[in-house]
This record gives C-alpha cells, sequence and structure tokens, in this order.
C-alpha cells in the first residue's frame, strides 16, 4: 500500500469498510531509513466509534412555572416617580403620561399713541351773538388817593 492509500480517509489501512460520520481513524507513522532515503510507513491504526444511546423515560415530574400579574394603581401625590422594589418584592414602575398645560399671562402686546392736532379753519357765520357786560358805579369818597 503506498502512502497515498493510507491517508485516504475513504480507505480504511486495514481493508475495513470507511468510517462513518460517528468513526475516525487514525493511523500511526514513523520514519524509515533505506539507503540514502527516508520513508514513511504505517506501523498501526485506531478505530474510534461513537455510539449513542436513547433511554425512553415516562414520568410524572413537577416544574415551577413562573408568571407575572400586574394591577395599575394610581399615583399618589408625594410619589417620586422612580423604579422601586415593595417589600412583598412587588416592582413598581411609574408611567407618564404627557399632559397639556394651558395658562393665561399678561404681556404687553402694543400701545395706543393718541395725540392732539389743533387746525385753524375760516368759516362763515351768520347768528346774533350776544354779550353780557357789567357796568360798575364806583363812590371814589372811600379811596383815598
Amino acid at each position: 500500500m503506498n502512502e497515498q492509500e493510507t491517508n485516504d480517509p475513504a480507505r480504511s489501512p486495514l481493508g475495513d469498510p470507511p468510517p462513518t460520520p460517528d468513526e475516525a481513524v487514525v493511523i500511526r507513522h514513523e520514519e524509515d531509513v533505506t539507503g540514502t532515503s527516508l520513508r514513511w510507513r504505517g506501523i498501526g491504526h485506531v478505530r474510534a466509534r461513537k455510539r449513542v444511546e436513547t433511554l425512553r423515560v415516562d414520568e410524572v415530574l413537577s416544574r415551577n412555572v413562573e408568571d407575572a400579574t400586574f394591577d395599575r394603581v394610581p399615583a399618589e401625590e408625594d410619589d417620586a416617580g422612580g423604579i422601586c422594589t415593595l417589600d412583598d418584592g412587588t416592582i413598581s414602575i411609574p408611567v407618564y403620561e404627557e399632559r397639556l398645560v394651558v395658562t393665561k399671562q399678561i404681556v404687553l402686546k402694543e400701545r395706543i399713541l393718541i395725540r392732539k392736532k389743533l387746525e385753524t379753519i375760516s368759516e362763515r357765520v351768520r347768528d346774533e351773538l350776544r354779550r353780557e357786560q357789567v357796568e360798575i358805579d364806583a363812590d371814589d369818597s372811600h379811596i383815598a388817593g
């Protein structure tokens, strides 16, 4: 058997059928001096097989299954809003929502300026005007002069 045949994984060095996927063939080589040349020669091999056994089980076994439940409760006035663990192991997670807050605020928008303007115009008037006059007669004797 030549070197190529010994290294062929499809053939076993002992003529056995090729190994299955659950088997492996390992060939041991050693050098031999013949004259002035070296040559490899197979001096042994090992075949390893893997077997899988199947064991049927028909038993009633208990196992634990965890489930989660939740309740929605309103937040308290002084709630800080963080995630916390309660004394009984319950985890409390805050849920937020956005609320629109509308307020009124008085702000200066503009100013209105009122100016007085004096204009002289000419106009014809036809009417009677009345005027009262007061006359005073004075006694000059009491006035020191």
